[in-house]
């Protein structure tokens, strides 16, 4: 994409959307709004009320049962100025409750909602669910983000809609959090249509499902892979039949079988080939080895299996703990906290004993294949400081905002606990140790990526 053009959105993108300077819960919206003062634009807000006060879950797994933390509530969300959408004010009824695994523990809880009916929120395609994120360990607020760009780059099937709005709670400011599609099953979202409780003989069995990678294995039903030892959940349908489980579970051990005992000997066709999207696989190996998430192909990782078709990566997810945001890869023998490094090629599977990558690039071919990949999108990926800018150019005062209501700027938080002596001590340190990551690290894969 041609540098001048980029530079001339970025410059309409401030020049269009200033934000407010104060964390005051500002006047609710009207509809009949038509004329805006001039000044300082209200920046998207959402208040939110319930009717008790909300608590837990504080673990996951099987037994237990998130829907029971719903608490009913209303929402107000206002975007007066028009900084999304054309509609100023949505008022909702819904059910909400905390979401996460580890982010539990954090003060700043991110959410789940459920409307009571489909609505558009802030220009996203209408559904009922919806996630409130808070983004706590990332000081930055921008990873999530960032790494869906990287998806958008990388041209994932898939990429969830996220937009920074502030978040009022029974009358407490929460702070910037990240409004973001639910990850389901739908036409504008995980595209297919799921095996129902009758399709258990034939091509109907075959498909389709969508599945999570998940070492919490908190779906109701799933199974680990017989080789590479992988957590497998259904997502869609929820409650498959036994036939439908059995058939998954040998698709995945066929597929398996497939990458560990192939013969990558001579340039013709893989065996591995007839059960996997080759695109989909090296799509998803650049998002996550640049990203160098610390859950990677142990959590947060999602396929599908279609009708007749193969198993592929439909879209990414969860990248708090990303993109230079945790102290702690050096545990993995061989594996660097920093840009520098492999992460997915040769770390991640070891340590899971997940081997699906770890096999693949002993092929030429396969090697090849991400090689041709990384050399189409780099030159796009070398704009995400550019991207970095414009969202900070947008976002900035909100942003900052959220570090007087949770001021942790130069602390300790969980689980990016460097010592204290090397804890940026400013956002715009937090900021630049983002950009320094992206560039260092695309340096780092071209270098290495080109040398396979």
């Amino acid at each position: 994409m041609n540098k001048n053009f980029i530079c001339v959105v970025l410059v309409a993108v401030v020049l269009a959307l200033p934000s407010c300077e104060k964390a005051e819960e500002p006047a609710t919206a009207r509809e009949d709004t038509v004329d805006q003062p001039s000044g300082p634009k209200v920046y998207p807000y959402i208040s939110l009320t319930t009717e008790a006060e909300i608590v837990g879950p504080t673990r996951h797994g099987k037994d237990v049962d998130k829907s029971a933390y719903y608490v009913r509530g209303r929402m107000l969300l206002n975007d007066p100025d028009g900084f999304y959408s054309d509609t100023p004010l949505v008022d909702a009824r819904l059910n909400i409750r905390w979401r996460g695994h580890s982010t539990l523990t954090c003060e700043k809880k991110s959410y789940r909602i459920k409307l009571d009916e489909k609505a558009s929120l802030l220009g996203i395609n209408s559904d009922r669910d919806w996630y409130l994120i808070a983004n706590h360990p990332d000081k930055t607020l921008m990873r999530n983000m960032v790494a869906m760009r990287i998806s958008q780059i990388c041209g994932m099937s898939w990429t969830p809609k996220m937009l920074p709005v502030e978040l009022w709670l029974n009358g407490d400011f929460k702070g910037n959090y990240m409004l973001s599609e639910h990850k389901e099953v739908n036409d504008n979202k995980v595209k297919i249509h799921p095996a129902g409780p009758k399709d258990n003989e034939g091509e109907a069995l075959t498909g389709d499902y969508y599945f999570e990678i998940e070492s919490d294995m908190d779906q109701p039903a799933g199974f680990w892979t017989s080789i590479y030892r992988e957590p497998v959940m259904f997502r869609e349908p929820e409650e498959p039949t036994e036939a439908q489980i059995d058939y998954c579970r040998e698709y995945f051990e066929a597929m398996e079988r497939s990458i560990q005992d192939g013969d990558f000997s001579t340039g013709g066709h893989r065996a591995y080939e007839d059960y996997i999207d080759v695109e989909s696989f090296v799509n998803h190996y650049i998002i996550q080895e640049f990203c160098k998430p610390v859950d990677v192909l142990r959590k947060s990782t999602f396929l599908t299996k279609t009708r007749g078709g193969k198993l592929a990566f439909c879209h990414v997810w969860d990248f708090d703990l990303a993109l230079g945001n945790c102290s702690y890869l050096h545990a993995d023998p061989g594996a660097e906290d920093g840009p520098e490094g492999w992460w997915v090629k040769t770390i991640a599977p070891w340590r899971m004993k997940t081997g699906w990558y770890l096999r693949l690039f002993e092929d030429p071919k396969f090697r090849e294949a991400v090689k041709v990949r990384w050399n189409e999108v780099k030159g796009e990926l070398e704009t995400l400081p550019d991207y970095i800018d414009s969202l900070l150019a947008v976002h900035r005062d909100s942003f900052e905002r959220n570090f007087e209501r949770w001021p942790v700027i130069g602390t300790n938080v969980w689980p990016n606990s460097w010592p204290e002596e090397e804890l940026p001590t400013s956002y715009d340190e937090e900021v630049a140790l983002l950009k320094d990551f992206c560039v260092r690290r695309l340096q780092w894969l071209d270098t290495n990526i080109n040398n396979l």
